[in-house]
């Protein structure tokens, strides 16, 4: 029987969301006034205004990326960021995002070499080793997949998306036993270190939409992308408050998928009274 497999990946708009993103140029800063009153035609006219007239071209590309990837046109986004690398081939953050939309459109080659470009020039977080591993599980790198959701929990040992990814490898590789106990473990530990209480996101207001990708036909597959806007209550953010916020939304994404997870394998088990606990 096919199993139908489900990769969860939350995605939080990179370096903040347009409403966060604290930008210098004349142009961006009309487009984003116009953003936070909701107008994102009129934000993107300015933008490609600025764009014509060959007038801030770094931010301009960047917000429009932004607002494209938030309207759903992924390929106007991929088609900006590639912009802004042109002109700024060292932006880590762009080749992140860059690679997540590249992923979710099955250029899993493109996506694979932003995430190593976007390592390469210093984004490394517990974030970009899972999307990174979800790439090589696409490709067939099971052993490469684990070894970046492994590099993911050096960097965070609590980082519920590297558990979930690894249990998911463990699972597809016919050890449901290992994925069980991998699993367990760490929410028995988290729930230990923690009281039992799960994380709480504070001074954010979110913002969702879900995106349904058809998966390989030869597996069942289906995967979803969850893109989470962010706009956050505070106007001036640190690049690092910022990204720890973000990480706070994630976290939380990623535990109750973790709680999801663990209660399918033991259902898959027939062990019910440990599926609903």
């Amino acid at each position: 029987m096919k199993r139908l497999f489900f990769l969860f990946l939350i995605f939080v708009l990179l370096g903040g969301s347009a409403y966060a993103q604290i930008f210098k140029s004349e142009a961006a800063r009309k487009a984003q006034e116009l953003l936070v009153k909701g107008d994102i035609e009129g934000s993107t006219a300015v933008l490609n205004k600025a764009i014509d007239d060959h007038k801030d071209l770094l931010e301009a590309y960047k917000m429009r990326g932004n607002l494209n990837a938030k309207i759903g046109n992924l390929t106007g986004a991929i088609a900006d960021y590639t912009s802004v690398l042109e002109i700024d081939p060292t932006d880590a953050r762009i080749y992140e995002r860059r690679a997540l939309y590249r992923g979710f459109r099955r250029d899993s080659a493109g996506a694979l070499k932003d995430y190593d470009a976007a390592i390469a020039y210093g984004r490394r977080t517990e974030q970009i080793y899972c999307a990174r591993a979800n790439i090589k599980h696409d490709i067939g790198d099971i052993k490469g997949a684990i070894v970046d959701f492994q590099t993911a929990l050096a960097f965070n040992p609590d980082w519920a998306q590297a558990y979930v990814g690894w249990s998911q490898l463990l699972e597809l590789n016919g050890d449901i036993n290992a994925a069980i106990v991998l699993l367990q473990d760490f929410l028995d530990r988290y729930e230990s270190k923690n009281n039992g209480k799960l994380p709480v996101a504070s001074e954010t207001v979110t913002d969702s939409i879900n995106i349904r990708r058809r998966g390989k036909e030869q597996d069942g597959s289906q995967v979803y992308l969850t893109r989470t806007e962010t706009s956050f209550r505070l106007d001036s953010l640190s690049v690092e408050d910022i990204d720890r916020k973000e990480a706070e939304l994630t976290q939380i994404g990623g535990l109750s998928f973790a709680y999801f997870t663990l209660g399918r394998f033991y259902t898959e088990k027939g062990e019910l009274d440990r599926a609903v606990m």
